[in-house]
């Protein structure tokens, strides 16, 4: 195999491996809508602290926790 064989063999395996990722990249960015898809979030009165908690969960009261 000679240099021109080898360079052709080689740009060919790359361009394969693009267009393979390319649509399983832009499929993974589809599905997420951003950082906090599917979360709410919470900050506490003072503004100490905050946190994110995924949608639909509900706040219960908890005694002698």
């Amino acid at each position: 195999m000679n240099l021109v064989e080898k360079a052709m063999r080689n740009l060919f395996n790359r361009a394969l491996r693009f267009f393979v990722f390319l649509p399983l990249i832009f499929s993974l960015i589809a599905c997420s809508s951003g950082l906090t898809a599917g979360l709410e979030a919470f900050q506490s009165a003072d503004g100490r602290y905050g946190f994110f908690y995924p949608t639909g969960w509900t706040r219960v009261a908890v005694k002698d926790g």
